[in-house]
């Protein structure tokens, strides 16, 4: 399913500057990708069942926490991303949603 991940990110550049949005298309590429997950689904939940079975509480735990820390890591990442784009921006946006941190500005 992720191999398609390069051609995927073209098409979609490609619906969000065209001239015009092609909501069909769009559509169909949600379309495409919701049927790749409802087929391949049952295989994926069958390994990963079978993977977490055999694991003991204390490898879950680690499992959790590492899964924590991760998403802890992706949410500053994701909030730090918008940094500069909040002055371009203001008055069509909560500015909320445009949160910074000062780690970013090396970056600019």
């Amino acid at each position: 399913m992720a191999s398609d991940w390069g051609a995927e990110r073209e098409a979609l550049r490609k619906l969000i500057t065209a001239p015009s949005f092609d909501k069909s298309k769009a559509l169909e590429m949600v379309n495409a990708k919701t049927t790749a997950i409802e087929r391949n689904a049952p295989a994926v939940l069958t390994a990963m069942a079978n993977f977490l079975d055999g694991l003991t509480p204390e490898q879950r735990a680690e499992i959790a926490e590492h899964m924590e820390k991760r998403s802890r890591h992706q949410r500053g990442h994701h909030r730090s991303h918008h940094r500069g784009h909040d002055d371009e921006q203001k008055g069509d946006h909560d500015e909320r949603s445009f949160e910074t941190h000062d780690d970013d500005k090396d970056k600019s």
